[in-house]
């Protein structure tokens, strides 16, 4: 059912595990009694204990508790979910959800805090934005790197650089004279202007997603004939 709905989504997603939708935003999670009975013998809880301290009504229908801050009442962490196996069909669904099926504010939203949604511009685009980012990586006064892109970096990265890594082999480091916090605000503000799709996340994990997620919408990205 997963592989049917990938195929239909306008993205692509791969869950880091980063517990950022149990965490992040105020909302709903919408749980069916049948859920809470799961749920309250996976924590070894009577369900009576277990609706009072985990289970609130909102218009006469059952929804999962938030903390203050709006972290899940389930969450142990910072990313483990103590019903993980029980979990209800609202969970187990994201990202797609039928909001989030659809091109708009919603998905990107949802694509700002998750680490696993990537979404991937139109490939006009991508000939517009990708030189304009490689003059941001140079102004800033990044250095070409070359060392081999097999996975082992550890450090964050946009998707407008690894998308220009995907389209030119070209990766850059960033050095400690550059102010790594000014390039991200100034490439997420060129991402914002042009409606390029913002990812950021561990070098790694987001060059594997991308990477996978180009090659199955047919090719990888490509920068402007010279």
């Amino acid at each position: 059912m997963t592989e049917d709905l990938q195929a239909q989504a306008p993205f692509s997603f791969d869950c880091h595990r980063c517990g950022n939708c149990c965490r992040v935003g105020h909302g709903q999670v919408w749980v069916t009694e049948m859920d809470v009975q799961k749920m309250a013998s996976r924590l070894q809880m009577p369900v009576e204990g277990f609706v009072t301290r985990i289970v609130r009504s909102v218009g006469g229908r059952l929804s999962l508790r938030e903390e203050g801050d709006g972290s899940c009442s389930l969450l142990q962490g910072s990313n483990a979910c103590t019903v993980y196996e029980e979990r209800p069909a609202q969970c187990r669904s994201f990202p797609f959800w039928p909001q989030l099926m659809e091109e708009g504010r919603a998905l990107e939203l949802a694509a700002g805090y998750c680490q696993g949604i990537q979404r991937y511009p139109d490939p006009g685009l991508v000939q517009k934005i990708l030189p304009e980012v490689l003059e941001l990586l140079l102004a800033a006064g990044a250095t070409e790197s070359n060392e081999p892109s097999d996975g082992s970096e550890t450090h964050w990265s946009s998707s407008l650089e690894v998308d220009l890594f995907l389209a030119s082999g070209r990766r850059f480091t960033l050095g400690p004279k550059v102010d790594g916090e000014e390039l991200r605000r100034q490439l997420q503000d060129l991402a914002t202007r042009s409606g390029y799709p913002w990812a950021y996340a561990p070098w790694a994990r987001l060059l594997t997603d991308r990477r996978g997620g180009w090659s199955t919408r047919g090719n990888l990205p490509s920068l402007p004939s010279a």
